[in-house]
């Protein structure tokens, strides 16, 4: 849980860095070299948040819902 984080700011730096790689990739290519710098940093921050974890999990959440 986010609440459990030592830093919960990293976690928040993972979130900006892969929402502006996902909207530079509307914009330009997905070769151009912003949306590698964002993905890369993201990779670094979730790197650096779970590196001292045993356990990690992610849950996706489905946004589109049919209504249940």
């Amino acid at each position: 849980m986010i609440s459990d984080l030592k830093n919960p700011e990293q976690i928040e730096k993972v979130i900006s860095n892969i929402n502006a790689a996902v909207t530079n990739m509307r914009l330009y290519s997905t070769k151009h070299p912003k949306i590698n710098r964002y993905l890369e940093d993201a990779y670094g921050e979730l790197y650096r948040l779970f590196l001292d974890k045993s356990l990690t999990t992610i849950m996706l959440i489905d946004t589109e819902s049919d209504g249940c």
